[in-house]
């Protein structure tokens, strides 16, 4: 195979984000009267004398003219943390025929959480400076910690900035539309129902910060890591020195000795484009310890200007959280599911992950642990399968179509999900944010997954030039079993990299993903949805929406301009109501992965004549209303040539 250098972002970080839902009252009533789950601290806390010299914090230098500084901006005093709660939204089973399996999480629901864990190892192993651990809980409850930050030429009053709390507090904590505190949903509240009422976001605005220099001077850096620097300096502010703020118990929920996220809201104008700094804008990166003094306590954080909560409609008295919910789900530990390149949006342009609209995929909930599929499969001997699917949105009902699933959300699968433009996606689908809009309309959407972990091995080399590298030669053989320790949830990745680095040659054998969106080959033109460019099977689309428009012979979509509308969605329409059957678009389908092992490191002659798994069932929907009824058909082999 060829050897890659690697880009060490792009396959940790998953890539750099450049960038009214009437929900459920019961739900919104809740949320909007919960608190943050932190000490409060005085009004006192951000007047205190600083040890650290280069900030000066004027939270409370004019209480006099301003509301409460307490650390619950927002929140009266004295109110109560709200106990976790699912208010009736807990994920129900399926009711499932004998026939189908329910897709069991066979390694845990923290099976991807597990997976993020270990690219703090693969850092480790490529013998770079450590990074903090890449991601937040997403089931139970998990703490976030909103730091505003302002730079020395910011010409704001306290009294200001102590309005600007209250604005972000609502951005993260407050309700919904309904509630009157968003324009559409509040990160808490999004996640609370996205979740199914799994996962609660808890926390606090703290005093805000002022920094020594301008906005010029820190964005003179163009890369993201002059936020790494103010994020250690806020740190240190916040939680060290003789009177620190917070501790780092209180925004660890699942006590770990990590906060579980960090949130910078900047006060500066938003900035893009080529040349622009990375601090303009708005981007999710772990933390990167410096080795002289490692703060084990931060992991990934995000980092966006306020000006993003006035866009779309929004307004700082009634706040727009899209592109922090976006960014949040970096938080979590999602890539970003478009291409970076700007080329080829595979994933349909509508959802979260792409552009910053609707409720999440099916996909990332799996990935979350907060849906439970049906499961059909090669192992399936039934000539015919009936499914019936409620709304993914309200219930988490989908169903997984494989051959050889490993049984965990890390391999490679076709997920179908019954889609209504309702709940979290009804605002975006009857306008538009920018300029972008959700499907108005229901049926089926058919999402290819490829998540496949796979073992790669690690080589330090040299460039051209004699400059130290690390090249990677990739297994196309995706790992058989994910192998892990523990019981139920508890279960985890084993940590089994070994590193013996030296100034001859090493390798280090380590478990990870390497699909991805944001790849150039993704896009280059011999690159087609079939994964004609071989040389490159490694990078291949991690998520692709399969639409009922495609046009037999062709790319899936035609344009990249092409976003999905309700004619892409798979209905009962004649010409729309069948997928993987020898009379519609998607005849030849096949998977990416192959039906045997190609060996570690084959050519590329080998693997265009290997054998690729086959779908097992074709899909024929039968009925689409309050539910989506369909029937799957066995086809006659699990494998077919590349």
């Amino acid at each position: 195979m060829k050897k890659s250098s690697i880009v060490l972002l792009s396959l940790t970080l998953g890539g750099m984000l450049l960038a009214s839902c009437s929900g459920n009252s019961s739900v919104d009533s809740v949320l909007s009267t919960s608190t943050s789950s932190s000490a409060s601290t005085s009004s006192e806390a951000g007047s205190d004398n600083v040890t650290v010299s280069e900030i000066s914090s004027e939270a409370s230098s004019e209480s006099s003219a301003a509301s409460s500084s307490s650390v619950q901006s927002g929140v009266n005093e004295g109110e109560t943390s709200m106990d976790f709660q699912d208010d009736g939204k807990e994920l129900k089973e399926v009711e499932l025929s004998d026939s189908v399996r329910s897709s069991v999480y066979k390694a845990g629901r923290n099976i991807f959480r597990s997976l993020g864990r270990r690219d703090r190892q693969y850092q480790q192993a490529l013998n770079s400076a450590k990074y903090g651990n890449p991601m937040m809980q997403s089931r139970g409850h998990a703490k976030m910690l909103v730091i505003p930050v302002y730079y020395s030429d910011s010409t704001k009053t306290a009294v200001q900035r102590e309005s600007d709390r209250e604005t972000i507090y609502k951005t993260f904590f407050g309700g919904d539309s309904v509630s009157g505190d968003t324009y559409w949903e509040s990160v808490r509240s999004y996640y609370y129902k996205s979740s199914y009422g799994q996962l609660s976001i808890e926390g606090a605005v703290a005093p805000s910060i002022r920094l020594p220099k301008t906005y010029a001077s820190y964005s003179a850096k163009t890369d993201w890591t002059v936020a790494n620097t103010i994020l250690e300096t806020c740190y240190k502010y916040l939680f060290q020195g003789n009177n620190p703020v917070y501790s780092v118990s209180d925004f660890d929920g699942n006590g770990d000795g990590q906060i579980d996220g960090v949130y910078i809201v900047t006060d500066s104008p938003i900035q893009s484009g080529n040349g622009a700094p990375e601090i303009g804008w708005a981007f999710t990166a772990p933390h990167l310890n410096s080795n002289r003094h490692p703060i084990e306590a931060l992991g990934k954080f995000a980092w966006s200007s306020q000006q993003f909560q006035v866009v779309n409609g929004g307004s700082f008295a009634v706040p727009d959280a899209h592109t922090f919910i976006h960014e949040t789900g970096h938080i979590l530990g999602l890539n970003d599911l478009y291409d970076s390149n700007g080329k080829y949006d595979m994933s349909g342009c509508s959802n979260m992950q792409t552009n910053n609209i609707c409720d999440h995929d099916p996909y990332s909930k799996y990935l979350w642990g907060w849906t439970q599929p049906q499961l059909v499969t090669d192992k399936n001997t039934e000539d015919t399968i009936s499914i019936e699917l409620k709304p993914m949105e309200d219930t988490g009902d989908c169903l997984i179509i494989a051959s050889s699933f490993n049984g965990t959300a890390l391999d490679e699968y076709l997920m179908v999900e019954y889609y209504t433009p309702t709940g979290l996606n009804e605002a975006d689908a009857k306008r538009k944010y920018e300029s972008w809009q959700g499907i108005d309309g229901s049926g089926l959407r058919i999402w290819h997954v490829d998540k496949c972990v796979n073992v790669t091995k690690l080589v330090n080399t040299t460039d051209s030039s004699g400059k130290p590298t690390v090249s990677s030669y990739f297994d196309p053989n995706p790992a058989e079993t994910i192998e892990t320790e523990g019981e139920g949830d508890d279960q985890t990745i084993r940590a089994d990299v070994t590193c013996e680095f030296s100034d001859q040659d090493s390798k280090a054998d380590y478990y990870s993903c390497f699909t991805t969106n944001s790849s150039t080959s993704s896009t280059s033109s011999s690159w087609d949805a079939t994964g004609a460019d071989i040389s490159y099977f490694y990078i291949r689309p991690e998520l692709e929406l399969l639409r009922a428009t495609k046009v037999a012979g062709q790319n899936n979509p035609t344009s990249p301009s092409a976003y999905p509308t309700a004619a892409d969605l798979f209905t009962a329409e004649e010409g729309k109501n069948s997928f993987g059957t020898a009379d519609d678009a998607y005849s030849d389908f096949q998977f990416y992965n192959y039906a045997t092992n190609v060996g570690y490191d084959p050519d590329d002659t080998t693997l265009k004549n290997t054998a690729r798994l086959q779908l097992p069932y074709t899909i024929h929907v039968d009925s689409i209303g309050e539910t989506a009824k369909i029937t799957l058909t066995k086809k006659a082999s699990s494998s077919t040539a590349a």
